[in-house]
């Protein structure tokens, strides 16, 4: 989520963690002062313009924790950041105050209309892309999310880096389970998420794997 360079022990990192299965329930119930073994930094970051551009940050769920810190970077930077953050329900809006602290603008959505504007989130991007003449996407959250938001990246002929979600067993590139196939200069490669992601190039995804048969 975010590391700083100051705490009591030198240093922090933040992590947010929703309890699902045993491994993120385990960790929900630690108590502070409690000691945990990490590996890490692992995978690939967010790149950042070399100079100041309007980028627009999309996050669904959970998955809008790791852009705050990122848009932070951006606008010391001298880039407009516009974050826009979705979740089927209010409630599921991950840190709405934050972000709108962090940005220059934010805009919310809920599939029930209990938050901000009612329906999907990519519904309101290609609008939003006009009103902030957006230079660059950076998204996180669902696979069919950032699916969908490529698709109009592609439309508007837009640079869309992407955090892709997939389960990771080991997180060091050796067990591959977290594969994600992607064409590269006409050819076909497997990614593995944990090691040369997360942070991808959403151009380069072949989203639809699973209609190519062979071609993979």
């Amino acid at each position: 989520y975010r590391a700083t360079d100051k705490g009591l022990l030198g240093g922090s990192i933040e992590l947010v963690v929703a309890p699902h299965g045993s491994g993120s329930k385990w960790l929900a119930n630690l108590s502070v002062g409690d000691f945990v073994d990490l590996i890490g930094p692992l995978g690939t970051a967010f790149g950042i313009p070399t100079t100041p551009a309007n980028t627009m940050l999309i996050g669904g769920g959970y998955g809008s924790a790791p852009l705050f810190a990122l848009a932070e970077t951006l606008k010391n930077r001298g880039c407009r950041v516009d974050m826009v953050l979705g979740a089927s329900t209010a409630n599921k809006i991950y840190a709405p105050l934050e972000g709108k602290r962090s940005v220059s603008s934010l805009t919310l959505t809920t599939d029930d209309g209990s938050a901000g504007i009612h329906g999907q989130i990519t519904e309101s991007i290609p609008r939003l892309i006009r009103e902030f003449n957006t230079e660059v996407i950076y998204s996180c959250g669902p696979m069919k999310m950032l699916e969908s938001i490529n698709r109009i990246a592609s439309d508007f002929d837009i640079v869309h880096q992407c955090s892709v979600e997939e389960s990771m067993a080991c997180g060091i590139g050796v067990c591959m389970t977290c594969v994600v196939p992607v064409r590269i200069d006409n050819e076909v490669k497997m990614l593995r998420t944990c090691i040369d992601g997360p942070v991808m190039d959403g151009a380069q995804i072949i989203w639809n794997a699973e209609n190519e048969g062979g071609n993979i």
